[in-house]
Protein backbone atom coordinates (compact mmCIF):
# COMPACT_ATOMS: atom_id res chain seq x y z
CA UNK A 1 0.00 0.00 0.00
CA UNK A 2 1.25 3.04 -0.87
CA UNK A 3 -0.24 6.53 0.42
CA UNK A 4 1.08 10.45 1.40
CA UNK A 5 1.89 9.83 5.36
CA UNK A 6 2.91 6.35 4.79
CA UNK A 7 6.13 4.39 3.59
CA UNK A 8 5.31 1.27 1.19
CA UNK A 9 3.80 -1.58 3.04
CA UNK A 10 5.34 -5.56 1.87
CA UNK A 11 4.54 -6.09 -1.33
CA UNK A 12 1.71 -8.93 -1.85
CA UNK A 13 0.88 -11.25 -5.09
CA UNK A 14 -2.64 -10.72 -5.99
CA UNK A 15 -4.47 -11.54 -9.39
CA UNK A 16 -7.45 -9.49 -11.54
CA UNK A 17 -10.50 -9.57 -9.61
CA UNK A 18 -9.02 -10.82 -6.44
CA UNK A 19 -9.44 -9.65 -2.95
CA UNK A 20 -6.47 -8.28 -1.21
CA UNK A 21 -5.71 -7.03 2.39
CA UNK A 22 -3.33 -4.69 2.98
CA UNK A 23 -2.63 -2.15 5.74
CA UNK A 24 -1.03 0.84 5.87
CA UNK A 25 2.41 2.05 7.45
CA UNK A 26 2.75 5.28 8.96
CA UNK A 27 6.25 7.07 7.77
CA UNK A 28 8.44 6.87 11.14
CA UNK A 29 8.97 10.84 10.07
CA UNK A 30 8.47 13.07 7.21
CA UNK A 31 11.32 12.83 5.37
CA UNK A 32 10.45 8.79 4.75
CA UNK A 33 6.80 10.06 4.35
CA UNK A 34 8.17 12.60 1.56
CA UNK A 35 9.72 9.85 -0.68
CA UNK A 36 6.80 8.67 -2.18
CA UNK A 37 5.50 12.55 -3.04
CA UNK A 38 5.30 13.27 -6.75
CA UNK A 39 8.28 15.30 -7.71
CA UNK A 40 6.14 18.61 -7.64
CA UNK A 41 6.56 19.02 -3.83
CA UNK A 42 10.27 18.42 -4.17
CA UNK A 43 11.09 20.13 -7.34
CA UNK A 44 9.08 23.46 -5.92
CA UNK A 45 11.91 23.90 -3.00
CA UNK A 46 13.93 25.34 -5.97
CA UNK A 47 15.15 28.74 -4.81
CA UNK A 48 14.00 30.94 -7.59
CA UNK A 49 16.68 34.17 -8.03
CA UNK A 50 14.57 37.32 -7.32
CA UNK A 51 13.97 40.22 -9.34
CA UNK A 52 16.94 42.20 -8.11
CA UNK A 53 19.08 39.35 -9.41
CA UNK A 54 18.42 40.11 -13.05
CA UNK A 55 19.66 42.69 -15.68
CA UNK A 56 23.37 42.41 -15.25
CA UNK A 57 23.03 42.39 -11.52
CA UNK A 58 24.50 38.62 -10.94
CA UNK A 59 26.27 35.80 -12.59
CA UNK A 60 22.57 35.17 -14.65
CA UNK A 61 23.46 36.74 -18.39
CA UNK A 62 21.81 40.32 -18.57
CA UNK A 63 19.52 39.71 -21.18
CA UNK A 64 17.96 37.16 -19.76
CA UNK A 65 14.74 37.91 -17.76
CA UNK A 66 13.44 36.19 -14.62
CA UNK A 67 10.01 35.00 -16.43
CA UNK A 68 12.65 33.44 -19.07
CA UNK A 69 14.84 32.03 -16.76
CA UNK A 70 11.53 30.16 -14.86
CA UNK A 71 10.56 29.12 -18.31
CA UNK A 72 13.56 27.05 -18.95
CA UNK A 73 13.39 25.44 -16.08
CA UNK A 74 9.97 24.60 -16.45
CA UNK A 75 7.48 23.79 -19.65
CA UNK A 76 10.47 24.68 -22.25
CA UNK A 77 13.61 23.44 -20.64
CA UNK A 78 14.33 21.02 -18.60
CA UNK A 79 10.72 19.08 -17.48
CA UNK A 80 10.46 19.40 -21.20
CA UNK A 81 11.97 16.64 -21.64
CA UNK A 82 12.19 14.39 -17.72
CA UNK A 83 10.39 15.34 -14.35
CA UNK A 84 12.40 17.48 -12.27
CA UNK A 85 12.41 16.74 -8.26
CA UNK A 86 12.47 12.80 -8.60
CA UNK A 87 14.75 10.65 -6.81
CA UNK A 88 16.77 10.74 -9.92
CA UNK A 89 17.50 14.37 -10.59
CA UNK A 90 17.55 15.29 -6.98
CA UNK A 91 20.10 12.68 -6.34
CA UNK A 92 24.11 12.71 -7.64
CA UNK A 93 24.99 8.94 -8.32
CA UNK A 94 27.71 7.85 -6.32
CA UNK A 95 29.42 6.37 -9.65
CA UNK A 96 29.71 10.12 -10.78
CA UNK A 97 32.22 10.38 -8.07
CA UNK A 98 32.99 12.91 -5.06
CA UNK A 99 32.33 16.29 -5.29
CA UNK A 100 33.76 19.40 -2.63
CA UNK A 101 30.13 20.83 -3.00
CA UNK A 102 26.77 20.40 -3.96
CA UNK A 103 26.72 23.21 -6.87
CA UNK A 104 30.29 21.44 -8.34
CA UNK A 105 28.09 17.95 -7.97
CA UNK A 106 25.13 19.29 -9.56
CA UNK A 107 27.41 20.64 -12.65
CA UNK A 108 28.73 17.74 -13.22
CA UNK A 109 25.19 15.71 -13.06
CA UNK A 110 23.40 17.87 -15.76
CA UNK A 111 26.42 17.27 -18.34
CA UNK A 112 25.35 13.54 -17.76
CA UNK A 113 23.12 12.33 -20.86
CA UNK A 114 22.51 13.21 -24.54
CA UNK A 115 21.17 16.76 -23.85
CA UNK A 116 23.99 17.84 -21.43
CA UNK A 117 25.35 20.99 -23.29
CA UNK A 118 22.08 22.40 -23.68
CA UNK A 119 21.44 21.47 -19.98
CA UNK A 120 24.69 23.41 -18.92
CA UNK A 121 23.87 26.18 -21.61
CA UNK A 122 19.95 26.54 -21.49
CA UNK A 123 18.29 29.04 -23.72
CA UNK A 124 15.75 31.27 -22.94
CA UNK A 125 12.21 30.67 -24.72
CA UNK A 126 8.43 31.33 -24.63
CA UNK A 127 5.89 30.36 -22.12
CA UNK A 128 3.73 28.40 -24.44
CA UNK A 129 4.22 24.81 -24.79
CA UNK A 130 0.99 22.16 -26.68
CA UNK A 131 -2.60 23.42 -27.48
CA UNK A 132 -6.16 22.38 -28.22
CA UNK A 133 -9.04 23.45 -29.39
CA UNK A 134 -12.95 22.40 -27.89
CA UNK A 135 -15.77 22.48 -30.33
CA UNK A 136 -16.90 26.00 -29.68
CA UNK A 137 -13.75 27.44 -30.90
CA UNK A 138 -11.68 28.03 -27.42
CA UNK A 139 -8.08 27.72 -27.84
CA UNK A 140 -6.48 25.37 -24.36
CA UNK A 141 -2.68 25.25 -23.99
CA UNK A 142 -0.28 25.19 -21.17
CA UNK A 143 1.90 27.63 -19.96
CA UNK A 144 5.00 27.65 -18.41
CA UNK A 145 3.65 29.84 -15.52
CA UNK A 146 1.99 27.05 -13.61
CA UNK A 147 -1.72 27.49 -15.45
CA UNK A 148 -3.96 26.01 -17.94
CA UNK A 149 -4.94 28.60 -20.47
CA UNK A 150 -7.80 29.65 -22.42
CA UNK A 151 -8.34 32.13 -24.94
CA UNK A 152 -11.93 32.53 -26.41
CA UNK A 153 -12.05 35.47 -29.52
CA UNK A 154 -15.69 36.12 -28.66
CA UNK A 155 -14.96 37.63 -25.40
CA UNK A 156 -12.77 40.18 -27.99
CA UNK A 157 -13.92 43.85 -27.77
CA UNK A 158 -11.63 44.88 -30.87
CA UNK A 159 -11.11 43.65 -34.69
CA UNK A 160 -10.92 40.02 -35.32
CA UNK A 161 -8.84 40.80 -38.48
CA UNK A 162 -7.09 43.29 -40.31
CA UNK A 163 -4.32 45.75 -39.68
CA UNK A 164 -5.97 46.51 -36.08
CA UNK A 165 -5.77 42.56 -34.96
CA UNK A 166 -1.52 42.79 -33.92
CA UNK A 167 -2.14 39.55 -31.49
CA UNK A 168 -1.78 41.94 -28.63
CA UNK A 169 -5.01 43.81 -28.57
CA UNK A 170 -7.59 41.20 -27.08
CA UNK A 171 -6.23 40.81 -23.68
CA UNK A 172 -10.08 39.92 -22.31
CA UNK A 173 -10.10 36.99 -24.05
CA UNK A 174 -7.76 34.93 -21.88
CA UNK A 175 -8.57 32.96 -18.70
CA UNK A 176 -6.14 31.60 -16.41
CA UNK A 177 -6.39 28.23 -14.18
CA UNK A 178 -3.92 27.14 -11.87
CA UNK A 179 -2.32 23.89 -11.69
CA UNK A 180 -2.57 21.79 -8.63
CA UNK A 181 0.54 21.26 -6.46
CA UNK A 182 2.83 23.50 -4.06
CA UNK A 183 4.75 26.95 -5.38
CA UNK A 184 7.60 28.22 -5.96
CA UNK A 185 8.48 30.41 -2.80
CA UNK A 186 8.39 34.16 -3.62
CA UNK A 187 6.51 34.67 -6.78
CA UNK A 188 3.11 35.14 -6.10
CA UNK A 189 0.30 32.87 -6.99
CA UNK A 190 1.79 30.12 -9.18
CA UNK A 191 2.52 26.49 -9.02
CA UNK A 192 5.94 24.37 -9.65
CA UNK A 193 3.83 22.26 -12.25
CA UNK A 194 5.12 22.03 -15.99
CA UNK A 195 2.94 20.39 -18.15
CA UNK A 196 4.13 19.42 -21.74
CA UNK A 197 1.02 19.54 -23.43
CA UNK A 198 -3.20 20.49 -23.21
CA UNK A 199 -5.60 18.38 -25.19
CA UNK A 200 -9.11 18.83 -24.82
CA UNK A 201 -11.80 15.94 -25.06
CA UNK A 202 -14.20 16.91 -27.41
CA UNK A 203 -15.86 13.18 -27.64
CA UNK A 204 -16.36 12.43 -23.91
CA UNK A 205 -14.25 10.10 -24.52
CA UNK A 206 -12.99 9.87 -21.08
CA UNK A 207 -16.48 10.25 -18.77
CA UNK A 208 -16.09 13.78 -17.76
CA UNK A 209 -18.10 15.35 -20.16
CA UNK A 210 -17.99 16.85 -23.53
CA UNK A 211 -15.19 19.67 -23.91
CA UNK A 212 -13.16 18.73 -20.99
CA UNK A 213 -9.62 20.45 -21.24
CA UNK A 214 -6.69 18.07 -19.80
CA UNK A 215 -3.11 18.53 -19.40
CA UNK A 216 -0.23 16.20 -18.56
CA UNK A 217 0.42 16.89 -14.88
CA UNK A 218 4.52 16.33 -15.47
CA UNK A 219 5.67 16.78 -12.17
CA UNK A 220 2.65 15.41 -10.75
CA UNK A 221 3.03 12.01 -12.07
CA UNK A 222 -0.28 12.01 -14.00
CA UNK A 223 -2.72 13.89 -15.95
CA UNK A 224 -4.95 17.05 -14.76
CA UNK A 225 -8.00 17.70 -16.02
CA UNK A 226 -10.20 20.75 -15.51
CA UNK A 227 -13.79 19.93 -14.73
CA UNK A 228 -16.70 22.64 -14.11
CA UNK A 229 -13.65 25.06 -12.95
CA UNK A 230 -12.23 22.37 -10.30
CA UNK A 231 -8.62 20.68 -11.23
CA UNK A 232 -8.76 17.42 -10.89
CA UNK A 233 -5.39 15.10 -10.78
CA UNK A 234 -5.56 11.68 -12.18
CA UNK A 235 -2.45 10.50 -10.40
CA UNK A 236 -0.21 7.10 -11.41
CA UNK A 237 1.04 6.30 -7.95
CA UNK A 238 2.83 3.15 -9.04
CA UNK A 239 5.57 3.33 -10.35
CA UNK A 240 6.41 6.99 -9.18
CA UNK A 241 7.86 9.00 -12.10
CA UNK A 242 4.95 8.74 -14.66
CA UNK A 243 6.26 11.78 -17.10
CA UNK A 244 3.42 11.95 -20.43
CA UNK A 245 4.40 14.01 -23.82
CA UNK A 246 0.89 13.67 -25.37
CA UNK A 247 -2.33 11.83 -24.65
CA UNK A 248 -5.68 11.33 -26.93
CA UNK A 249 -9.11 9.39 -25.67
CA UNK A 250 -10.63 6.54 -27.78
CA UNK A 251 -14.27 4.84 -27.60
CA UNK A 252 -13.89 1.39 -28.42
CA UNK A 253 -17.73 0.34 -27.36
CA UNK A 254 -20.11 3.70 -26.86
CA UNK A 255 -22.44 0.70 -25.25
CA UNK A 256 -19.65 -0.86 -22.78
CA UNK A 257 -19.98 1.96 -20.15
CA UNK A 258 -16.92 3.33 -18.81
CA UNK A 259 -14.91 -0.19 -20.01
CA UNK A 260 -15.67 0.97 -23.78
CA UNK A 261 -13.74 4.60 -23.38
CA UNK A 262 -10.65 5.75 -22.06
CA UNK A 263 -7.05 7.98 -22.46
CA UNK A 264 -4.36 6.32 -23.78
CA UNK A 265 -0.68 7.94 -23.51
CA UNK A 266 2.92 6.76 -23.06
CA UNK A 267 5.41 7.45 -20.17
CA UNK A 268 9.08 8.02 -20.08
CA UNK A 269 9.67 7.47 -23.91
CA UNK A 270 12.98 10.25 -23.30
CA UNK A 271 14.19 8.99 -19.97
CA UNK A 272 12.45 5.58 -18.72
CA UNK A 273 15.59 4.87 -16.31
CA UNK A 274 14.15 8.15 -14.32
CA UNK A 275 11.05 6.04 -13.66
CA UNK A 276 10.91 4.04 -10.10
CA UNK A 277 12.88 1.20 -10.40
CA UNK A 278 15.68 2.52 -12.30
CA UNK A 279 18.08 1.31 -14.93
CA UNK A 280 16.46 -1.18 -17.21
CA UNK A 281 12.98 0.33 -16.57
CA UNK A 282 10.97 0.24 -20.66
CA UNK A 283 8.73 3.21 -21.94
CA UNK A 284 5.02 2.25 -20.50
CA UNK A 285 1.83 2.79 -22.46
CA UNK A 286 -0.65 3.75 -20.56
CA UNK A 287 -4.47 3.70 -20.45
CA UNK A 288 -6.80 5.74 -17.90
CA UNK A 289 -10.10 4.97 -17.03
CA UNK A 290 -12.76 6.35 -15.12
CA UNK A 291 -15.07 3.99 -13.01
CA UNK A 292 -18.34 5.18 -11.72
CA UNK A 293 -17.24 4.07 -8.67
CA UNK A 294 -14.01 2.43 -6.97
CA UNK A 295 -15.81 -0.95 -6.75
CA UNK A 296 -17.26 -0.78 -10.11
CA UNK A 297 -17.27 -4.30 -11.94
Amino acid sequence: MRGYGLIDSVKVKAEPGGVVNLKGVPAPNGGAAAQDYPAIYWYSMLKIPGKDQFGGKSEIPAKVTQEEWLNTMKSNGCVGCHQMGNLATRTIPKSLGEFKSSEHAGIRRVQSGQAGNNMVRPMPGFGVRGADIDSEGVIWVSLASGHLCSFDRRKCKGPLNGPKATGNHCTEGWSFHQFPGPRFKGLGENSAESSYYAWVDQHNTFGLGKDVPMATGNLNDGLIALKDSKMIVLRVPYPMGFFAKGFDGRIDDPNAGWKGRGLWTTSGDRAPWHTEGGKGNKPLVVQFQLRPSPIAK
